[in-house]
């Protein structure tokens, strides 16, 4: 008896489960729902001393792990650095 294919059939409807967002000129690719916050996080970024805009608008940082990106967003980050 051969195998079955555990493949997609051609009547199933391809589902999306990841994003893709634009961040400081990088395409990046994230799950479905993902936040500013797994972003940051995904890129090893801190979201204490990072500033974010999105699509041109500031993201305020109270609102980081609760914006949801969609896909196409332009992310800008922006290292908040302390010298003297």
């Amino acid at each position: 008896m051969p195998a079955r294919s555990r493949g997609r059939s051609p009547n199933e409807a391809s589902t999306v489960d990841h994003v893709t967002v634009t961040a400081n000129g990088d395409p990046v690719e994230l799950g479905e729902g993902a936040t500013v916050t797994e972003l940051l996080d995904g890129l090893g970024l801190g979201g204490k001393w990072v500033l974010v805009e999105r699509n041109g608008e500031p993201v305020a940082r109270g609102e980081l792990a609760t914006t949801v990106l969609v896909d196409g967003d332009r992310i800008e980050l922006v290292r908040a650095v302390a010298g003297g």
